[in-house]
Formats: structure tokens, C-alpha cells, sequence
């Protein structure tokens, strides 16, 4: 299985696709996510998937909704042959764009999925918020890490879970990318 953006013309929104192959890669069966974005300013982007012990798939992304600056996350999972989608958490940003990005997410032992992403703020600072729970049930946000100017927030990230579902959030800063940080949760 594989998720990625896709732009379908020039200055239409972008969707999300997932593809998967049933004959080792030889061919490949390519799909829409369901609830694509609309409209003028809309676009989907930063899809992250996994697979939980029930065989059940679920894909995470990022959806900005038009140009009133409404970002969501989305959690699209499909099950018994059919795709649904909810929103787990939105904000409405006062100075475009406020998303920087890397949505990443990872599940445990008992199939919690435990996902972390950046909102960008003003001015120049980021901060970098965690998340978990099933279908139909979601934490509100934590923050892990605060950053108040441009070129401090984190890049090249990590998010994996150990045998006994600690989670491990691997990182470094724009401003120092030569020191790699970790932090272990939940909660941050």
C-alpha cells in the first residue's frame, strides 16, 4: 500500500491517492481518497498510512479547506471494502500559510494510533502537537515542543513505538540540524 498527493491540473485542489498491488508491483490499482477538497485554496497534502492487527487501513493527511485558512486533520480508513473518513481536530489560521507539515504516525501494540504534526504561528514560530486514539475517538492536542522564531522548528522527524509502546519522537532543530533530540511519551 502506498498514499501520496496529487495535483489534477494546474490550480485544481490536490488529493489524496492510495495504490496498492496485489501481484508484487507488477500492476497497480490507484484510488481517491473520499472527501476530496474543493474549491479554490483547497488542497489535501502530508498522508502518512498504516495497517492495524485487523488488516484495517488507515491514512492520516492534512486538509486545508478553501481560503477562509481552516486546516484539518483527516483520518481515512478503510474497512470491509469501504473508505470513510472523519476529522480527528481543526484550526482556523490568521496568517497563511500556518502549516508546516510532517505528519507522521505510527500505532501500537493495542492499536492506537499516535500521530504528531507542525502548525506554524505567528510570528515565525511553530509548534509541533501530538494526538492518538482509535476511530471515532481522539485525545485532544498536546504540544511537544514550542518554538517562538523561524528556523527552529524541527525537521527530519521520527515517530516509532517500542515493544512496550513507549513512543519515541526523534528530531532535530532547522537552527542546529547536526544535534539529533528525542523525546519519549506519552506524554511529552
Amino acid at each position: 500500500h502506498v498514499t501520496y498527493r496529487k495535483a489534477f491540473s494546474t490550480g485544481a485542489p490536490s488529493r489524496i491517492m492510495h495504490g496498492y498491488s496485489s501481484d508484487n508491483g507488477a500492476t497497480w490499482t490507484l484510488e481517491e481518497l473520499p472527501g476530496a477538497p474543493t474549491g479554490s485554496g483547497s488542497f489535501a497534502y502530508e498522508p502518512a498510512i498504516v495497517v492495524d492487527s485487523s488488516d484495517v487501513l488507515h491514512v492520516i493527511y492534512l486538509y486545508r479547506l478553501g481560503t477562509n485558512n481552516t486546516y484539518i486533520v483527516k483520518h481515512a480508513y478503510y474497512s470491509a471494502g469501504v473508505w470513510t473518513t472523519e476529522d480527528i481536530t481543526s484550526w482556523t489560521a490568521s496568517d497563511p500559510p500556518l502549516v508546516y507539515g510532517q505528519l507522521l504516525c505510527t500505532l501500537d501494540s493495542t492499536n492506537v494510533i499516535h500521530l504528531t504534526f507542525t502548525k506554524a504561528i505567528s510570528p515565525g514560530g511553530f509548534l509541533l502537537q501530538y494526538i492518538s486514539g482509535t476511530t471515532g475517538s481522539w485525545s485532544g492536542e498536546s504540544n511537544i515542543l514550542t518554538t517562538a522564531t523561524s528556523g527552529t522548528q524541527a525537521l527530519y522527524q521520527t515517530l516509532v513505538v517500542d515493544s512496550a509502546d513507549v513512543l519515541h519522537f526523534i528530531y532535530s532543530l532547522a537552527a542546529d540540524y547536526t544535534k539529533i533530540r528525542e523525546r519519549t511519551g506519552p506524554p511529552f
